[in-house]
C-alpha cells in the first residue's frame, strides 16, 4: 500500500477477502474479513462481501473490480483485453488494474502457501 497508488485499504481487503473465500482458505479468509471490518467499521459489509460480493452494496466499480479478481483466481486464462477496457471504463486506469492483479496474484499465492503448509488449520 502507497498512497500514491490507486486503490484504497478497504478495495485492497476486498480483494484478499473475495481472493481468500474464493479459494476456501480458511486462515487468510478469516484474517483479511477482520482486516476488512477494521477498515470498513461495518460487519454487515464485510460479511455481504465474504458470501457474495455481487449482492453486497459496493460500488458497480467495486463489484467489477472483485469480479475480475475472482477470475483471476478461478481461471485468469479467460481475461482478455475486453476486461480490461470494460475495468477502465468502469473509472480504473492501468495502474489500478496493474495493482489488482497484483493484489490478486499475490493472495493467490499466499493462500496456496498457506493451505499447503497447514497454516491456521491446527
Amino acid at each position: 500500500m502507497a498512497p500514491d497508488l490507486p486503490l484504497t485499504r478497504a478495495q485492497h481487503e476486498m480483494i484478499a477477502t473475495v481472493v481468500s473465500t474464493t479459494n476456501c482458505t480458511f486462515y487468510c479468509g478469516t484474517s483479511h474479513r477482520e482486516f476488512l471490518r477494521r477498515v470498513v467499521l461495518d460487519d454487515a459489509l464485510v460479511n455481504a462481501i465474504a458470501e457474495d460480493f455481487r449482492n453486497a452494496p459496493i460500488s458497480d466499480a467495486d463489484k467489477m473490480m472483485l469480479e475480475y479478481a475472482e477470475q483471476i483466481t478461478r481461471d485468469a486464462t479467460q481475461i482478455s483485453r475486453k476486461t480490461h477496457e470494460e475495468l477502465r471504463s468502469a473509472g480504473f486506469d492501468d495502474t489500478a488494474i496493474l495493482q489488482i492483479t497484483m493484489i490478486a496474484s499475490w493472495f493467490n499465492y499466499i493462500n496456496r502457501m498457506a493451505d499447503a503448509l497447514g497454516v491456521g488449520r491446527e
